[in-house]
């Protein structure tokens, strides 16, 4: 313990090149959300749809400019045709400048609903909604949830429960549930000021948490270096916070595990695998230290 997040390949960057044998046996091995989505897409469409991956483009929109480098990881790279998970990340800003070439907003084009590709259980009849929890995924808030047996909270009374402690700094917060003693420890941060001090502590045996969410950038990633820049005379920190009001007026979902088991037993069918082995090939990876360069010395 503790059990650290890597869906930000920032995080994971800096950890492989500086302190990989320390830190890496604490990440958790599980894909992030882009990686686990490229890995079924194609499976599917090769199961189902008869496309081998290689004929498959999948293309991601990420608020960070190092998803390009996580998606061109070798370690998501198909080992018979060479084709990547996911083939093409685009950001904000990328989007932005495409829409201002073609001359069009976003709210030109109308509302449609999404393609289904797998029958989740879940209807998608809202064009966008999201998670309970931080801006960055929500990973801390909703493994707290699951793991006091609390996951099938309405999101309006998770909120309501949820508390926030400043442990250092706004960037580094310890979370609990007010109403459940039984909770574990778990906590948010973000930058990498707070990141130094969460290695040193790693390093001491100091840092009693069960799980952290970790995020390179100051505020998590809806301040991802790629998301869209404040508009004139405005700073940072004004549409940062601009920013995030936006995002939690969009409709919450829980994230259950009722059925769970049920979902699993029929991605597993879906996707033409044999057991829960080969479908957890699917979800996870590896990280890997990066060995350090020694000091060369040159006789002239």
């Amino acid at each position: 313990m503790p059990l650290i997040s890597s869906v930000c390949p920032g995080w994971v960057c800096y950890i492989e090149k500086t302190n990989g044998e320390s830190v890496i046996p604490h990440l958790s091995k599980v894909r992030s959300p882009q990686q686990i989505m490229g890995s079924l897409l194609k499976r599917l469409y090769e199961v189902k749809k008869g496309e081998s991956r290689d004929k498959v483009y999948h293309v991601t929109l990420m608020p960070c400019f190092d998803k390009k480098l996580e998606a061109s990881r070798e370690d998501f790279k198909n080992s018979d045709d060479k084709s990547q998970d996911v083939d093409c990340v685009l950001t904000p800003l990328e989007l932005e400048e495409i829409l201002n070439e073609e001359g069009v907003t976003l709210m030109d084009f109308e509302a449609r609903k999404l393609d289904v590709l797998f029958d989740a259980t879940y209807e998608f009849s809202e064009p966008l909604t999201s998670h309970i929890g931080s801006g960055s995924g929500g990973y801390a808030e909703n493994l707290l949830l699951a793991d006091c047996g609390r996951d099938r909270m309405d999101p309006a009374e998770v909120s309501e429960n949820i508390s926030y402690s400043i442990t250092k700094n706004s960037d580094f917060l310890d979370i609990n549930l007010k109403d459940s003693q039984k909770a574990g420890r778990f906590a948010i941060v973000n930058g990498f000021r707070n990141i130094q001090t969460v290695v040193q502590r790693l390093k001491r045996k100091a840092l009693k948490y069960d799980y952290i969410e970790v995020m390179a950038c100051p505020s998590g990633c809806l301040n991802g270096g790629a998301q869209c820049k404040p508009g004139y005379n405005q700073d940072q920190q004004t549409t940062v916070k601009s920013v995030g009001k936006i995002y939690n007026e969009v409709k919450k979902i829980p994230v259950t595990l009722d059925n769970s088991q049920t979902l699993v037993d029929k991605l597993i069918q879906e996707l033409g695998l044999e057991n829960e082995q080969q479908f957890g090939d699917l979800l996870t990876t590896q990280f890997h230290a990066v060995p350090k360069m020694q000091n060369l010395t040159v006789s002239w």
